[in-house]
């Protein structure tokens, strides 16, 4: 006597239709044995492929389906699972379905089991075949994926120790204490000026005032997202019960589908957003006199002392006009007499053709290579010939060498 597979013997089981009432079909049948109609509930052939085929796999292979097909383990190996093998497996196993199940309460099998017996047994040759194909093909899909090989990774670094830690904030608080005070000197700048000079007392005063409203915005910012925050995990809560009922619905359900919930989303932090409009630094921090003090200098903050009092002038934080290498050679050719003329009226170091040489000597290299910017930039810095343009300069020199 053949052993009967086990795929069949759990499908027979009463409970199979619980988890087939949403895709089991009414059908009326004629049985030539008893003579008479009868009404048998078929389950659907996605049904059918998931809860008897799919198992049935599992139990020789198991089988998983892949990007291209099904594959199934056999010694130890994946090997493909064609389609004629699985519509033979698939009419071996159904023709292997006895009437009844030994061993099974409530007459010995299932009402989807004896629907799905009665069906193959009752309709013709040609509904039975289109049922089987139906059936193949919906076994990939109620067939687990074949797990994808991850990439191999660099070893995750090893853990920071305390004392790493602690420089690493360190760091980061020195560049947010160092944005917070570079944002308050553009602010300063705007209040005060870059000519006067402004008392220290003053100084930081204005600093601790123009602190508050950052400091104090990033509060208010932090409890509303903490409050938001607080909010979406009630919200959170009530998803996840109102999903369990869904799952429960769509799987003990009456035939009809239920809406599915739709998770909520969390809340975002509304800081960026707010620092942005108001023209706030993001990583604002608090900044004590002492260490603004230190930042000062830092930024080029040049102090002052008059009459025992200290004073601080506030360098204008806006970008110096470069040179653009587009300009055209006159252009550059005109700034270049320009300068020179400013800086044949300082002080009298040496002897004029001293001055001259020396500020070829310095140029010269720059000139042969074209680089008219920065032979311009390092003239601008000595004292340059006191006649002819930059480029004549350079001939004369030139000449004088040779």
């Amino acid at each position: 006597m053949t052993e009967l597979p086990e795929a069949i013997r759990l499908y027979a089981r009463p409970r199979t239709d619980l988890s087939a009432r949403t895709t089991v079909t009414t059908r009326t049948l004629y049985d030539p044995a008893a003579e008479w109609h009868h009404d048998f509930r078929v389950p659907s052939p996605a049904h059918v492929a998931k809860h008897l085929i799919a198992r049935h796999l599992d139990d020789i292979g198991p089988a998983l389906r892949g990007d291209v097909g099904m594959v199934i383990r056999r010694d130890g190996e994946l090997v493909e699972l064609t389609r004629s093998e699985l519509h033979t497996l698939t009419v071996d196993l159904l023709d292997a379905m006895p009437s009844h199940v030994s061993g099974l309460r409530e007459l010995a099998r299932a009402d989807v089991y004896r629907g799905l017996h009665a069906f193959l047994r009752l309709v013709d040759d040609e509904e039975r075949d289109a049922f089987i194909n139906a059936v193949v093909a919906a076994v990939p899909t109620a067939l687990k994926r074949l797990p994808t090989v991850k990439p191999t990774t660099a070893p995750r670094p090893a853990p920071k120790t305390a004392a790493e830690r602690q420089e690493a904030y360190r760091v980061r608080r020195a560049q947010h204490e160092r944005e917070t005070v570079e944002a308050f000197l553009t602010w300063a700048v705007e209040t005060h000026g870059t000519e006067d000079a402004v008392s220290r007392a003053e100084l930081l005063n204005d600093f601790a005032e123009w602190l508050d409203a950052p400091l104090g915005d990033r509060e208010k910012a932090v409890a509303k997202h903490t409050e938001a925050r607080e909010k979406h995990d009630d919200e959170l809560g009530l998803f996840e019960l109102h999903l369990m009922r869904y799952r429960e619905e769509v799987e003990h359900g009456e035939g009809f589908t239920p809406i599915k919930p739709e998770k909520p989303k969390p809340p975002a932090n509304p800081w960026p957003a707010i620092a942005a409009e108001k023209g706030h630094p993001l990583n604002v921090v608090e900044v004590g006199p002492r260490r603004a003090l230190a930042l000062f200098r830092e930024l080029g903050v040049v102090e002052l002392s008059r009459k025992g009092e200290r004073f601080h002038r506030i360098p204008d934080p806006s970008p110096r006009e470069d040179i653009r290498m587009h300009e055209a050679p006159e252009t550059i050719h005109a700034r270049a007499a320009a300068i020179r003329d400013e800086a044949t009226a300082l002080a009298d170091r040496n002897t004029e053709h001293e001055r001259e040489l020396d500020l070829f000597a310095r140029r010269l290299e720059l000139l042969q290579a074209r680089d008219l910017v920065g032979a311009l930039t390092l003239q601008a810095e000595t004292l340059p010939a006191p006649e002819g343009g930059l480029i004549e300069a350079a001939d004369r020199f030139t000449r004088r060498a040779a």
